[in-house]
């Protein structure tokens, strides 16, 4: 398993991120994205430098519609 994430993380466009905007995560959660996690991925989408070149990919369908409110591009 390990081998596989390692290939994932190592793709082509795939940037790992480490930091977390929490103010904005905390301003997103609960009231906009529901779950903890998935506010911490759409607060990393949508905060810093970063940002604008960001989408999440999902297989999450409650999940794309939060971030689409929230004008996050998604990939299914």
């Amino acid at each position: 398993m390990a081998g596989i994430v390692r290939d994932l993380l190592e793709s082509p466009g795939v940037e790992i991120v480490d930091a977390v905007p929490w103010r904005l995560l905390l301003d997103l959660w609960p009231s906009r994205v529901a779950a903890f996690g998935d506010a911490a991925v759409a607060a990393v989408a949508l905060g810093g430098s970063h940002s604008r070149h960001s989408g999440v990919a999902t297989f999450d369908r409650a999940f794309v519609r939060e971030l689409q409110k929230l004008n996050v591009r998604c990939v299914l």
